[in-house]
């Protein structure tokens, strides 16, 4: 049942000429082709007062049309457990799997026909990804004179690179059932990564007609010592062909990538190579808007295949809106690729598949790493399918890696109190006494541990333990004294303040006792001699 009603009546009273059926379609939300049905007027009864009413000879029927409907080749997402990923850098051993992460792409809806995906992976800078775009490349089909060059893609990119020989027929192109609806282009961006060989002059892409007109297109200029992009154009207003053009002096070595942007941006073109503004600053754009209009792309000539370009091609891209300065920054520098292996790529669906995995491993780089946002976007696909709007990205979180907050140890041996230790003084005499100060574990104040005990804050385990030296102390081997008060219970304690005694010639003798304080290790023999000062020896006293 494809219908609410399959049979009915229309009613016609007086003065009625026309009376419409109403056809509703039943939504089951199950993927279907174009389905065709005939409508047919069967009977008729009633003409009162007079004749019965007639049916027409011919006429009786209608071919009524449900277009293809609910995805039957497609929707394409990111599998929503796989939305939030952690993943490793630092791992335990080589066997240790941590450092990759699977991202399971689902296919929902129909599965008909084949169908290919593009994805990338953009910095933390941009969790929304970049404008909605078409990739050129995946949507066209080439000839075998077109060959793929899985090692020389540009840029740590898993997409594919086309080698071009500029030989007739050695193009590319996409069908416009392939293309969106035609609308007039006010604000667009056009960028692709090229290898040309010396002295091509050739067109990258066209749209345009086998009569040779031509919408819009760029074409390269390329020799030793200078880069010419020119993009073509017919404009609304003035409906004939126009060019901007920008030049810059740049030596070309061998197997050199370059990168250019086109962007019109209400009124005003800028070209853009390497990631920078080339000379002679924005061109202003004659007419209101280019011109787009049902027609074939070419990919590597004009639309007639002529002026073919010669080298090598990667990434060519038609974004739907003017891309800012950042954005040509993270194009043009690719910050993902210092920490990941692969940063963009193709996802393949055959016939009936429904599930498909990209792999992203972690570039072990010996750097010091916090944690690190990426966004991993599907961007454009082919074969019918369709991606989901919006389109969340999906969150890749690379752990901590190298020490990120800190190794910590002893750099070299210390004395107490360096380390603000506090010694205790007890006045008992001690020779040298030693201890080990141990660093036993260190902890961020993030909280996070990564992923092994090495990632974040850890201990340098050549530099853990110092030996802590109390050098002797409290006189171990004795501090000889006068003693001039009564002995004490025990150890002597070090005199405050010096010995003085009275005697009077009448006494004869004064003893003076000498002590020893605080430590009796060992045997001391201690000096001794008077000083005169008022009282003089002989004359006054004779030290025995």
């Amino acid at each position: 049942m494809e219908f609410v009603n399959t049979s009915g009546s229309v009613i016609f009273t007086s003065g009625d000429v026309m009376n419409p059926i109403v056809l509703e379609a039943i939504s089951d939300s199950q993927p279907e082709f174009n389905e065709f049905f005939t409508l047919m007027l069967v009977n008729i009864t009633g003409g009162y007062p007079g004749v019965d009413a007639q049916l027409a000879p011919a006429n009786l029927s209608v071919l009524v049309m449900i277009p293809f409907n609910d995805d039957p080749f497609g929707v394409i997402m990111v599998a929503e457990e796989n939305m939030d990923q952690v993943v490793a850098e630092d791992v335990m051993s080589d066997d240790d799997m941590s450092n990759m992460v699977s991202i399971n792409i689902l296919r929902l809806q129909g599965v008909y026909g084949e169908v290919r995906v593009a994805w990338e992976i953009l910095s933390g800078d941009f969790p929304n990804g970049l404008p909605p775009m078409m990739d050129l490349i995946l949507l066209a089909s080439f000839p075998q004179s077109v060959v793929v060059q899985p090692y020389a893609r540009a840029h740590y990119a898993g997409t594919d690179a086309l080698l071009f020989s500029g030989l007739r027929g050695a193009f590319g192109t996409i069908d416009v059932q392939l293309l969106d609806k035609p609308h007039n282009l006010d604000n667009v961006t056009i960028s692709a990564w090229l290898m040309p060989q010396h002295n091509t002059d050739g067109f990258v892409f066209s749209k345009g007609d086998g009569n040779g007109t031509l919408y819009y297109g760029v074409k390269v200029h390329v020799d030793e010592s200078r880069v010419s992009v020119m993009l073509f154009y017919m404009s609304v207003g003035l409906n004939q062909s126009q060019v901007a053009r920008a030049s810059m002096n740049k030596p070309m070595g061998e197997n050199e990538w370059i990168q250019i942007i086109i962007i019109v941006d209400d009124g005003t073109i800028q070209f853009f190579l390497n990631g920078n503004p080339m000379p002679d600053g924005p061109k202003s754009l004659e007419g209101e808007a280019i011109i787009d209009r049902i027609a074939p792309v070419h990919i590597g000539s004009n639309p007639v295949g002529e002026e073919r370009y010669q080298g090598l091609m990667q990434d060519l891209r038609l974004y739907s809106s003017p891309l800012t300065y950042p954005m040509i920054a993270e194009l043009y520098n690719q910050q993902s690729r210092h920490d990941l292996q692969v940063v963009s790529g193709y996802l393949n669906y055959g016939h009936s598949e429904s599930e498909n995995t990209i792999v992203v491993e972690v570039r072990d780089d010996q750097e010091v790493e916090g944690e690190e946002l990426f966004y991993l976007q599907l961007i454009s696909v082919s074969g019918g399918a369709r991606l989901p709007v919006p389109r969340p990205p999906a969150i890749l979180r690379v752990q901590k890696s190298d020490n990120a907050n800190g190794r910590f140890g002893f750099s070299d041996d210390c004395m107490p109190k360096v380390l603000n230790l506090l010694v205790l003084d007890d006045n008992i005499p001690e020779f040298d006494e030693y201890f080990h100060v141990v660093l036993v574990s260190a902890l961020s104040g993030d909280g996070q541990l990564g992923s092994t005990p090495t990632s974040g804050a850890s201990i340098d385990s050549q530099r853990a333990v110092n030996v802590i030296t109390i050098k002797s102390n409290d006189n171990p081997y004795g501090l000889m004294q006068f003693q001039t008060s009564p002995l004490p219970i025990g150890m002597i304690l070090p005199a405050l303040q010096d010995a003085h005694i009275t005697v009077t010639e009448e006494d004869g003798v004064a003893v003076l006792m000498v002590a020893r304080a605080q430590g009796l290790t060992g045997e001391v023999m201690v000096e001794y001699r008077s000083i005169p000062f008022t009282a003089r020896s002989p004359a006054d006293y004779k030290v025995l």
